[in-house]
């Protein structure tokens, strides 16, 4: 069974790893307006 506290923890590291994922896509689609294709292709490896 998990218990209150673990089950918090996974909810705080679930939330920061989707925090960071928008962040890095609203990054990316800035890169695409100042470098174009150099944006694409960061978009496309990941």
């Amino acid at each position: 069974m998990v218990n209150k506290n673990s089950a918090l923890v996974v909810d705080v590291i679930f939330y920061f790893v989707l925090f960071f994922i928008l962040f890095f896509l609203c990054f990316c689609v800035d890169n695409v307006f100042l470098f174009g294709r150099l944006g694409f292709k960061v978009l496309f490896v990941i």
